[in-house]
């Protein structure tokens, strides 16, 4: 049940706490702009109670809240009169998903059958490679490693996520690809008859990788430099290639500075997701199976 919070002044303030009503920060700017947009309405504050949103409620003018938390619904607004408070909490209502009702894309027939209960459940039944979670706090969390252990991608929409849990749960994306693209490695092995697997590493920062790659042959992709086929077959190879919009000077000569040489697959400059699959195809015709 919302529990008012008493305030005094000339105009008609508003401010109620919501016990354990939750909403996802989307949906709570969204219901904001909703009261915010009734005539006569001002200092609007539509948030969880969170540290940094109880500070904001109190810079607006508004009495201090001692008991709520972030699993807790502020809704704070002023007006100049009793109807405006009316509408206002009219609006609100409309921009919050009433509890226990579920919500039916367009396009789309309501499921008659039970709905799943977890995040698990969902995606083991849809494949979904992709999930919008709107969960309190910690819990968001949670629901997010699921994501991760069946191969989809969380998005978080919710409030007071911790940032050790932002950083973990970035950690645990990376491993999961990383993982992937191993596994598509062994599979495209497996498809061509190559008998050796090439081995996928982490992602490192071009200065480390650039002093720690060790080849008979290391070429630096560029247009203005001599033809790939200028140099002899090497026992060893390794392709520096840069990203969109090609690499900097400074990087290209920090590369020549630890044995780099430049080279052009042609005259024509390839996107970065083309010029991989050509530079190899040319060092095949060129030198053979490495």
């Amino acid at each position: 049940m919302p529990v008012p919070v008493p305030v005094g002044g000339g105009t008609v303030e508003h401010v109620e706490v919501r016990r354990g009503e939750y909403h996802d920060s989307v949906t709570l700017m969204l219901a904001g702009r909703a009261v915010g947009g009734v005539g006569g309405v001002e200092r609007v504050l539509v948030a969880m109670a969170t540290e940094l949103n109880v500070a904001l409620l109190g810079e607006l003018g508004y009495p201090a809240l001692e008991d709520a938390g972030p699993a807790d619904l502020v809704v704070a607004f002023a007006c100049g009169s009793a109807d405006a408070e009316a509408a206002a909490l009219d609006a609100l209502a409309g921009s919050l998903t009433p509890a226990g009702s579920s919500i039916t894309a367009p396009g789309h027939a309501r499921a008659d059958r039970f709905s799943p209960r977890t995040t698990a459940a969902a995606l083991g039944r849809t494949g979904a490679t992709v999930t919008l979670i709107s969960t309190p706090g910690l819990a968001s969390v949670v629901e997010a490693m699921e994501s991760l252990e069946y191969g989809a991608s969380p998005i978080i929409f919710s409030d007071n996520v911790p940032i050790d849990c932002e950083v973990r749960l970035k950690d645990e994306r990376a491993d999961k690809r990383l993982l992937h693209w191993r596994q598509v490695a062994i599979s495209a092995c497996e498809q061509c008859g190559r008998s050796r697997v090439p081995v996928i590493h982490p992602p490192v920062l071009l200065a480390d990788w650039i002093k720690q790659t060790e080849a008979e042959l290391k070429l630096v992709l560029h247009p203005v430099a001599e033809p790939l086929v200028s140099h002899a077959k090497p026992a060893t190879l390794a392709f520096l290639i840069g990203p969109e919009g090609g690499l900097t000077d400074t990087e290209v000569e920090q590369a020549k500075g630890n044995g780099f040489h430049a080279a052009r697959l042609g005259p024509r400059v390839l996107r970065t997701e083309t010029a991989p699959v050509v530079a190899l195809a040319v060092a095949q015709q060129l030198w053979g199976d490495f």
